[in-house]
């Protein structure tokens, strides 16, 4: 069965947004819209560039923030008497409210851990609802419980979860977290003593040497997700992006995939090589392969069923299931009747595939653990935060939805429009002769969504790649080559990016 975890859909911080996220924050949930709208119009907002000091313990109390996009972490003096991260302050939460309560200093050091924004309420007018309102110290006691444990946990030693599958026959658990870390059963190693088991590892690429590489990254602090976005062929370029960042000497530890992107995804979790995908994408990407994906369904749910999409691209699925992946790995759908977010990490793999790419009206949905599940694009184009959810500490998202451009079409409208000129009716239409035909019309208004969605949603990663499509459609497959020449010339002009962030989350550590 597969494991289902939901979010609500992503918020677009604009002023006119606050009240909502406002609500979000525990000090502020007791209070009602108009109360939050109010306390909106007395904040402002600030933007802060990674490694800024926000400010140092014992500085003069000021303002209360809530981090609206980026992180901010909390410093001071360790178990070991050095500077230590003592908490992280993510999206939808608040710090510096407790020096306001108290009307002291600073009691810690908070610097930028990722470029942040955030929302600002000066003392005053902090001060003001405090004093107004008592709600608000009902809503202090919870968030103080909720400090008081988070801080416990990072004070103490942090334990990192590694699994031995020598030990443990008919093990299976579904890889889909940075953590636990999974040691599989590798023959080559089988027998072997520490020496032989050393060289082994060390000059050959095997999933146990995958998985101790990526449990040092997160010693390290600096394991590496990719969150690969859909859209139709367009999602072929993740396939030149992946060769490129490889090429290049990025490390990948996790996976998340929507829609198109989820079948790149599982097949480089389950330990293809971008090279062989980009040689299967090349040999599957023709017009009688795209054809022959058109299977009727006669369910009134939708038009295809799309059991023959997934025949079409099984070479991209070498595995059967998430407990078979050799790195962490999950694909989003989206739950059409309520309109959450799913993220797929155990079952079949096909399934998986199939639910995160069901496009609504063109392909059948998918039931999942009672779920009626359709395209992942719908909610999330680029899963980054799925990604940093999995555990990673630096993440890569790769954004392939160009905006729509005047005069680029599918075969599908142009071969509309050359038979609707036949048509003598269409003369009398309303002047729409030469317009989209209704399948266009659809998705190119999913298009424009989804690039709009996704240049949004992949704010908050470490490194964005955006692909050039502008002169694709969707439905380009028989393009395959061209495509993929594409994300590889991005992924190549963003790897310098990505390893200086890594070569800084490093630096950081070894001066901390």
């Amino acid at each position: 069965m597969n494991s289902v975890h939901t979010s609500p859909a992503a918020q677009s911080w604009t002023a006119d947004d606050w009240p909502k996220l406002l609500g979000g924050v525990v000090l502020f949930s007791e209070l009602s819209e108009e109360e939050l709208r109010r306390l909106a119009t007395d904040c402002t907002t600030r933007h802060y560039a990674r490694g800024e000091v926000v400010w140092q313990a014992g500085d003069p109390a000021e303002e209360l923030l809530v981090v609206l996009s980026g992180e901010l972490e909390v410093r001071g003096p360790g178990p070991h008497g050095r500077e230590d991260i003592l908490g992280r302050i993510r999206p939808g939460e608040c710090v510096g409210e407790m020096a306001l309560v108290l009307n002291e200093g600073r009691s810690a050091t908070v610097v930028t851990g990722r470029k942040a924004q955030t929302i600002v309420l000066h003392k005053d007018d902090f001060a003001a609802l405090m004093r107004d309102d008592t709600r608000l110290l009902t809503s202090l006691t919870k968030l103080l419980s909720h400090r008081a444990m988070s801080l416990a946990s990072e004070l103490h030693t942090r334990v990192l979860q590694v699994v031995n599958a020598y030990g443990q026959p008919g093990l299976s658990l579904a890889s889909n977290h940075c953590e636990p870390f999974i040691l599989p059963i590798d023959p080559g190693l089988t027998g072997a003593d520490a020496d032989t088991a050393a060289r082994f590892l060390t000059n050959r690429v095997t999933h146990v040497s995958r998985v101790l590489e990526r449990l040092t990254r997160k010693v390290l602090g600096a394991t590496v997700g990719v969150a690969l976005g859909g859209g139709g062929a367009f999602g072929i370029a993740h396939v030149g992006v992946l060769s490129a960042l490889t090429e290049a000497g990025v490390p990948i530890d996790l996976v998340a995939g929507t829609s198109m992107g989820s079948i790149i995804a599982i097949g480089y979790a389950a330990g293809l090589e971008p090279s062989r995908m980009e040689s299967i994408a090349s040999r599957i990407g023709n017009v009688r392969t795209a054809l022959s994906a058109i299977d009727p369904s006669l369910s009134g749910t939708g038009l295809l069923n799309g059991r023959r999409l997934v025949s079409i691209f099984s070479p991209l699925l070498p595995k059967q299931s998430f407990e078979d992946l050799v790195l962490p790995c999950r694909v989003i759908a989206m739950d059409v009747e309520t309109g959450e977010r799913v993220d797929i990490g155990s079952g079949r793999l096909d399934e998986a595939f199939r639910a995160s790419c069901s496009i609504p009206v063109i392909f059948k949905p998918v039931r999942v653990e009672g779920r009626t599940l359709v395209d992942g694009g719908m909610i999330d184009p680029v899963p980054t935060d799925v990604a940093r959810e999995m555990g990673a500490d630096i993440v890569i998202a790769v954004n392939v939805v160009p905006q729509l451009k005047r005069g680029v079409s599918t075969a599908i409208s142009r071969t509309f429009k050359r038979v609707n000129r036949l048509n003598p009716l269409s003369y009398f239409s309303g002047g729409i002769r030469d317009a989209p035909d209704i399948v266009d019309v659809f998705m190119n208004s999913l298009q424009t969504t989804e690039y709009e969605l996704g240049h949004f949603k992949s704010l908050t990663a470490d490194v964005l790649i955006s692909v050039d499509m502008a002169e694709f459609t969707w439905i380009d497959f028989h393009r395959a080559q061209e495509i993929i020449d594409r994300g590889r010339e991005a992924g190549a002009r963003s790897a310098p990016a990505a390893r200086a962030v890594m070569e800084e989350r490093l630096a950081g550590l070894v001066s901390s």
